[in-house]
């Protein structure tokens, strides 16, 4: 399995019970997001989307009154627009650092921070935090850096204290949990809300 769910119906239902994990893994990260933010009826931006499959959870909380959803990936983008827009969610091709949509009253990045490299991850949050209304928030998650990583597919997993200095004066709430059936071991899991 990549880094990438494309969650069909016969993927969710799983071969396997590890396969089973990863998928509610996935899940569940925007469960949290959606439930730290706790937005009724704003405007959504979901940073590097994926397949879609998270604003699934998103509109089903009643989070949404528009959600917009990019990702670089041209695959994923035409997978969640055949499988969930809407006239509430709408899905484009583009970059985090180049998209000029907002302001916006919530704004999820689920799993992406560690993606990017050291040097850019305080940019990347700060670009985010400009993107918010004044009364927005941001919720990062990430699984929490202790050195070198395992997975492959990560250029560095950051630690609380960098999260932390990302954040700056806006961090409102950092929540830290354990996952010990992580696809490359047991990991910890942190949410960070921010405000600008």
């Amino acid at each position: 399995m990549s880094e990438r769910l494309y969650p069909t119906d016969d993927h969710v239902l799983g071969v396997s019970a590890s396969e089973q994990s990863v998928v509610h893994r996935h899940y569940r990260r925007y469960e949290t997001a959606v439930s730290l933010l706790n937005i009724q009826k704003g405007r959504w931006l979901d940073i590097a989307c994926g397949s879609g499959y998270g604003s699934e959870v998103i509109v089903r909380a009643g989070a949404a009154e528009s959600y917009v959803g990019i990702d670089r990936a041209r695959r994923a983008i035409l997978y969640a627009t055949s499988h969930y827009a809407d006239e509430v969610r709408t899905f484009m091709l583009d970059d985090a650092m180049r998209f000029e949509g907002g302001p916006f009253d919530a704004i999820v990045s689920v799993e992406t921070i560690e993606h990017l490299p050291e040097y850019f991850q305080q940019t990347y949050v700060r670009r985010l935090l400009r993107m918010l209304r004044p009364s927005g928030a941001l919720v990062i998650s990430f699984p929490v850096g202790k050195g070198k990583t395992t997975n492959p597919y990560h250029l560095h997993e950051p630690t609380v204290d960098e999260v932390k200095a990302y954040c700056g004066d806006g961090l409102k709430m950092l929540v830290v949990e354990d996952v010990p059936d992580g696809t490359y071991g047991p990991f910890e899991q942190a949410f960070a809300v921010a405000c600008p």
